[in-house]
């Protein structure tokens, strides 16, 4: 929640158009800007996601040692009790067995990036249609979704919870009865991209033929 919800933070300024925009509205087109705000955020996220990389790797030094494989640590704080030993690090079993170790840190950066890029596109659309700020509280409900349905249980909606999706414990047996998967994991933030960007985009187009 706290890596999502400062990522929309930090981009707020894309969404919103301020004074000095005016200019480059005037020369370049409205579509045009937007475009670039859109290119801008996808960059944004990019730069984010693999910043949490670098430095969710260097706070481990330098105790870090580089290996394509689990290693012996990772696969023992899967299966101790983590409390017992006063460890801070939560690391599910199913993740080690249903992923190599490369393959899990691909799924986990992919993912992460069209999380954070559904949520701001969302922000961005919402914002565009109402002109006020009350994209990024909408945006912030589907942040909270995911602690709402972990409390719950409620295993069945975790298809439409961009943060439940980005965990990769969340994938297993028990929900792939319900649809979800890497796959269509990726086949929803996706979908939910193209049609917010589109909305942002054509809302300006039908506005301008009218």
């Amino acid at each position: 929640m706290l890596i999502s919800g400062y990522f929309l933070w930090l981009i707020t300024g894309f969404c919103d158009k301020k004074e000095s925009d005016n200019y480059v509205i005037a020369r370049a087109g409205k579509i045009i800007w937007k475009t670039g705000s859109c290119i801008a955020i996808i960059v944004a996220a990019f730069l984010y996601t693999l910043s949490l990389a670098v430095v969710s790797i260097a706070v481990l030094f330098p105790h870090v040692k580089f290996s394509l494989t689990w290693g012996k640590i990772w696969k023992t704080l899967a299966v101790i009790d983590k409390s017992k030993y006063d460890v801070q690090i939560n690391i599910l079993p199913s993740i080690s067995r249903n992923n190599c170790a490369v393959e899990a840190f691909l799924k986990a950066g992919i993912l992460q990036l069209l999380c954070i890029c559904w949520l701001a596109f969302l922000m961005y659309f919402i914002y565009d249609l109402s002109e006020k700020v009350i994209g990024i509280y909408i945006t912030y409900v589907f942040i909270f979704l995911d602690v709402m349905l972990t409390n719950t249980m409620l295993e069945k909606f975790y298809v439409f919870s961009p943060l439940t999706l980005v965990q990769l414990g969340n994938y297993s047996i028990e929900t792939a009865k319900y649809g979800i998967s890497f796959d269509s994991s990726i086949k929803f933030y996706l979908f939910g991209i193209v049609i917010f960007v589109s909305g942002i985009l054509f809302h300006d187009f039908i506005k301008w033929r009218k």
